[in-house]
């Protein structure tokens, strides 16, 4: 179904963590023979580089970050440049607090083989799945839907892809060696050197840091939200694969125990999927980090439109961006993932009208719920009996719009 893409895509973000520590701090490698994902070993030198990464570079700058960003709550917030420095500031504190956990979590030696492993299992349930059902295949399954789902979805996940691997180098070459660099500042503020050959070397050597650790963090985010991404375009492809394509007619459709064993192998990999999710904690953060980082980008976007601001360039191509790719982010995990369970719920009305006569089947259907990857900390029985509605995505830009407003009125 799915798995020739995940496995693309699998190796073009693990070529990106090696370009961007420049081929030095890795966890991850491409095994050209087997044409799947390998973990370094434990002992190895990049990942030893990798792990001293992971503590002291990434706590280094987290500190300092927390450190800019107190100074900024201390600035007069009617300063003209007021606006650019926080939004510089807060949103890139933000997404390393993001990421720190996925950073983390591969750091341990039990991490990159885990993400490995749960990987490997997809593409090995797609390929169990595809043998298993390959002597039913063709007359069986709605075609022409399921191709265009899989199109749109593929194209969605091609441009988010094409943004971590294209896109994101240039913004973070553009935010490194700017001036409003929150890391530069900070070093400038507490070294306090005058020389300009002295200011241009420290903004030079920061911003190379910069950009190196930040298309690394990108990179990480970009493995191992593939994990989750590749599990969700699964469950909903194979489900559309075994809805009846014809209700009237059963002979169209698929055998009931040929059917029901694909949706309660699909049952088990949600719930796999939900413990690769709360194994990495941000994925089942991932509703409360956007909301925080699309209120951050929405109220300084707005910010600069009041009287003693400058409307800056720099600060709505920021913004506009953040808010695009929070909202992209949680569109597919709700939108996409809103998609599978209306194809689960599907499902299980045209079985129960195909197969409703047959005592045995009927009883077996009625045990049936639809199927959902809860990527929430706390699940609902809500969602254990309806799955994934589209109106939680309602809910994220209803968040962020009244948190938005709140903060505009306490300001004034």
């Amino acid at each position: 179904m799915w798995r020739t893409e995940g496995l693309h895509h699998l190796r073009r973000c693990i070529t990106a963590i090696q370009l961007s520590s420049a081929y030095t701090a890795y966890c991850f490698t491409w095994d050209v023979k087997n044409q799947r994902g390998k973990a370094c070993p434990p002992t190895s030198r990049q990942f030893r580089s990798y792990q001293f990464f992971s503590v002291f570079g990434v706590g280094v700058a987290e500190s300092i970050l927390l450190a800019r960003c107190y100074q900024i709550t201390t600035l007069d917030s009617s300063r003209v440049d007021f606006v650019i420095k926080a939004c510089f500031t807060f949103p890139m504190a933000l997404l390393l607090y993001m990421t720190l956990p996925y950073i983390l979590v591969l750091a341990l030696p039990a991490g990159s083989e885990t993400l490995i492993a749960y990987f490997d299992a997809l593409t090995g349930l797609e390929d169990w799945l595809s043998e298993f059902v390959t002597q039913h295949e063709s007359p069986h399954y709605q075609r022409a839907r399921y191709e265009q789902s899989k199109t749109k979805v593929s194209l969605y996940i091609k441009l988010l892809y094409d943004g971590f691997h294209y896109a994101a180098p240039f913004i973070a070459v553009g935010v490194a060696f700017s001036e409003f660099n929150p890391i530069y500042e900070f070093s400038k503020i507490t070294l306090g050197p005058t020389n300009p050959i002295i200011l241009t070397l420290l903004r030079l050597g920061i911003g190379f840091i910069t950009v190196l650790m930040g298309m690394s963090m990108i990179s990480i985010l970009a493995i191992c939200l593939l994990v989750t991404i590749h599990g969700i375009v699964t469950l909903y492809l194979w489900t559309i694969f075994i809805i009846p394509p014809n209700v009237q007619n059963p002979a169209d459709s698929l055998p009931f125990h040929l059917s029901q064993r694909i949706y309660t192998c699909l049952r088990i990999m949600t719930l796999q999927q939900g413990e690769f999710a709360r194994f990495c904690i941000f994925t089942c953060m991932h509703h409360a980090h956007l909301v925080t980082m699309s209120t951050c980008a929405l109220y300084y976007f707005l910010i600069q439109f009041s009287p003693g601001h400058e409307i800056s360039t720099i600060v709505t191509l920021l913004c506009g961006i953040l808010i695009l790719f929070c909202a992209g982010l949680e569109y597919f995990a709700v939108g996409v993932m809103a998609k599978a369970s209306s194809a689960s719920k599907e499902y299980i009305r045209g079985m129960k009208f195909v197969h409703g006569m047959n005592k045995y089947e009927k009883k077996v259907l009625r045990s049936v719920l639809p199927n959902c990857i809860n990527l929430e900390l706390i699940g609902s029985l809500d969602t254990i009996k309806n799955g994934i509605r589209m109106s939680y995505f309602l809910n994220f830009w209803e968040r962020v719009t009244d948190n938005t407003m709140n903060l505009l009125l306490a300001r004034n």
